[in-house]
């Protein structure tokens, strides 16, 4: 059994329970996407390395590595949707190109569809984002009538699954780094609020700093914790 089959059992094994349809598909979604790594080969290839790579279906059983184009990464997703009995579809967005982009068409709660795109939020979920293309509204499939989830309703399902951070997307925990580092007096109001018993004179410029490196670090440590979403 090669990596990729491991990956999808070891997800759906690990998934919590008493999940909705959309909270696994969303789980799925991020889970995969924490391994899941673009193929320089085909990015960086001749035509013809990338045509050979495309026309190439994945064999999910014996595939050894995470290295995906969109057709590859919408194949697994499909695979590991139609286990958990998710009705799902792939779809090829129109070009004149023999290499077409690939999407996933997944069918939800109340038999809604929603339009995925994993590929393009890849780099986004390793980072704790936000991500984009996930039940997004799109007019790339015109004949699709494709329902989308609200950021409102998104941000609810991945606290849930844990994929925020103290209720907050990485981009966001950086967005009020950077206005806090910019206005050093609402940031120094911060740090009283934190350490109410602190004497304001121990509020240095080097104790500011550690206390700046340290929130980041601390940050990225749990982002790049894999087992964060489950």
């Amino acid at each position: 059994m090669g990596k990729v089959q491991n990956l999808i059992e070891e997800a759906i094994n690990n998934m919590p329970t008493n999940l909705t349809k959309n909270e696994q598909i969303r789980y799925i979604y991020l889970y995969f996407g924490k391994k899941m790594k673009k193929d320089v080969n085909f990015f960086y290839g001749s035509n013809n390395r990338q045509n050979s790579i495309y026309n190439k279906d994945v064999d999910i059983s014996s595939k050894n590595d995470f290295n995906v184009i969109c057709k590859s990464i919408a194949q697994i997703y499909s695979a590991a949707f139609r286990k958990l009995g998710i009705e799902c579809e792939l779809l090829e967005a129109p070009s004149s190109s023999p290499i077409k982009h690939v999407d996933l068409a997944v069918k939800g709660d109340n038999d809604c569809w929603y339009h995925l795109n994993p590929m393009f939020d890849l780099f986004k979920i390793q980072m704790g984002c936000k991500t984009v293309r996930f039940a997004n509204q799109t007019q790339k499939y015109p004949e699709r009538n494709f329902s989308y989830i609200t950021p409102e309703e998104l941000k609810k399902i991945d606290d849930k699954l844990g994929y925020t951070w103290h209720g907050m997307y990485t981009n966001e925990v950086f967005d009020t780094l950077r206005a806090e580092i910019l206005n050093r007096g609402g940031f120094k109001r911060h740090l009283k609020e934190r350490f109410p018993n602190m004497d304001s004179r121990d509020l240095t410029y080097d104790f500011c700093n550690q206390y700046k490196l340290e929130f980041v670090l601390e940050h990225l440590n749990y982002s790049n914790c894999f087992t964060r979403i489950y």
